[in-house]
């Protein structure tokens, strides 16, 4: 929720340009767990066509624990909503997306596999948060 300018840039900017054959959300946890989730929960922008508001994942969940969580209920929401679509994708809100090379990419995939592979495509990111007896942490990104 914290992070409205950022979906404001990104509606005013390569969000517009979509064609109809391309949906995106935004996926929020608005989790009414403190007082600023429940702010969210009762927004204007939580009522937004192109905002998905996770209420089962708190706006304030650990970074290790919350990515995964909202992770989990994209994926969930998406393959029940969209019965029909070829590709689901996630991305972070600070991205800017070529939509056009990435409708090329996923073409050339779906020519490669065919309708009926599973496919996982993209760059992998993993984190790791390492806290010592002494206080002392340690975290780490590839």
């Amino acid at each position: 929720p914290a992070f409205s300018s950022r979906r404001n840039a990104i509606r005013a900017t390569w969000l517009a340009t979509l064609p109809p054959s391309v949906v995106a959300r935004f996926i929020v946890r608005a989790g009414r767990c403190h007082h600023s989730a429940a702010k969210f929960a009762d927004s204007q922008e939580a009522s937004a066509d192109d905002v998905y508001a996770i209420a089962s994942v708190c706006e304030s969940e650990r970074r290790d624990r919350g990515v995964i969580l909202t992770i989990y209920e994209w994926m969930r929401y998406a393959v029940n909503t969209f019965l029909t679509v070829r590709f689901v994708a996630r991305t972070d809100d600070d991205v800017w997306l070529d939509v056009a090379s990435l409708q090329s990419y996923l073409r050339a995939v779906y020519r490669a596999y065919g309708k009926d592979s599973l496919v996982l495509a993209g760059g992998m990111l993993y984190s790791s948060w390492i806290e010592e007896a002494t206080g002392e942490s340690d975290h780490g990104f590839g």
